[in-house]
């Protein structure tokens, strides 16, 4: 008779995120969440392995099992620095993101959110891995994948925008770019949407980031002074937008 392991899993890896939130007993700390990892993976393995038989290899459910302990190996990464064992946990864990993917992508489709997800988390323990190229790339990479999808998304691309957005800032500088690119699409997204506001928010931004590279009278400010004035007439900030076109 097969032993249902549920209802352990959720008290351990609750425990789990609960001792990652406070901080381990400073005593031992390495050694007691090491042994807090081992324990949620052993019975997160288990819990995969009976779901696998009494579902099949293809069930949601062990795509939630796979991501789950992707995460734990992402944790595990997280605290191996010292002994130079990143590298190992990463690749561990983005095998396991990948076979949530794979479920995932048949049952759901290749643009569904919970698809997407998985690649958000892949970049996230890229980046925590100090990886921050590949980190940024994939999520153009993920954002491309929803500007070329055909079929209906149910993810938000303003919201992978937003993720791609904090990415490329925590990577470089606010002259780059990359974070320029993004920025400017960011501001695209929210006049199509109508949110004038977060617009104007950031194409300022974008407007003194391209005064200092290109300067006041360059093609790039001219352009964005535009754009600029466009949601200031939709804001029906009409002072401000002769302003903004009289530079």
């Amino acid at each position: 008779m097969v032993t249902d392991v549920r209802m352990p899993i959720c008290r351990c890896y609750q425990a789990f995120i609960a001792q990652l939130e406070q901080g381990v007993d400073q005593t031992h700390p390495v050694a007691d969440l090491d042994a807090m990892q081992r324990e949620v993976l052993a019975l997160l393995d288990a819990a995969l392995d009976q779901t696998r038989r009494r579902y099949g290899e293809k069930d949601l459910r062990c795509a939630r099992l796979q991501e789950l302990i992707a995460k734990v190996y992402v944790n595990r990464m997280q605290n191996s620095y010292a002994a130079g064992g990143e590298h190992e946990y990463l690749d561990l864990a983005k095998e396991h993101y990948e076979q949530a993917r794979a479920i995932r992508v048949h049952r759901l489709g290749a643009s569904s959110r919970a698809v997407l997800e998985i690649s958000v988390g892949v970049a996230q323990a890229e980046m925590l891995a100090g990886r921050e190229k590949e980190a940024v790339k994939m999520m153009i990479q993920t954002l491309q994948s929803i500007e070329d999808a055909e079929t209906e998304v149910d993810v938000s691309p303003l919201e992978m925008l937003v993720k791609a957005h904090e990415l490329a800032t925590s990577t470089y500088k606010p002259t780059d770019r990359r974070v320029i690119d993004v920025m400017r699409d960011l501001a695209l997204r929210a006049v199509k949407s109508e949110e004038h506001e977060k617009a104007r928010r950031y194409l300022s931004e974008i407007l003194e980031v391209e005064e200092q590279i290109h300067g006041q009278y360059s093609v790039p400010v001219c352009r964005t002074l535009n754009a600029l004035a466009s949601v200031l007439i939709a804001l029906e900030e009409l002072e401000d937008a002769k302003a903004v076109l009289s530079k």
